[in-house]
């Protein structure tokens, strides 16, 4: 493959939305292809996975991650159908790392062990309402993950 002739690692971002998003679907691109993936724990944890235990089974694969949480009551209107994907980022799905669903210290301690040197990037949308502004929700998350790295 060329992109490994360069060092490169292909990685696919699986994203609420797609055509790959759900745990079958992502199994399926591992399984047909050599790219890798970029995990995103709050796009993983929007449809109710588990982002931990989806990461400890394809671990292998994983040469980026997203750090991203996501508001459990708010999940919960687009699973119920009171609230569409496009709708639900305006509403706040999105949370800051420390508010959500995900269990984020434990996804840092899971990182930690395995010794992953790629790259993490903390991704945060803004809810319309939002009560912080984007430079404070910034500052909000990075204190969050000194706090527990």
């Amino acid at each position: 493959m060329l992109a490994s002739e360069y060092g490169v690692r292909l990685s696919f971002h699986p994203h609420v939305g797609t055509a790959v998003e759900l745990e079958p679907q992502i199994d399926r691109l591992l399984a047909d292809t050599v790219i890798d993936l970029c995990f995103d724990t709050g796009h993983h944890a929007f449809w109710g996975q588990d982002p931990l235990a989806y990461m400890k089974k394809v671990w292998g694969r994983i040469a980026y991650m997203h750090l991203k949480n996501v508001d459990a009551a708010v999940r919960q209107r687009v699973l119920d159908r009171q609230l569409t994907i496009a709708a639900s980022y305006g509403a706040g799905v999105m949370a800051p790392l420390p508010d959500g669903a995900v269990d984020i210290q434990a996804i840092m301690v899971f990182l930690e062990a395995k010794s992953f040197d790629g790259p993490v990037v903390v991704e945060q949308d803004i809810a319309e309402n939002a009560a912080e502004t984007p430079l404070q929700l910034a500052k909000r998350n990075l204190e969050y993950v000194r706090a527990i790295a």
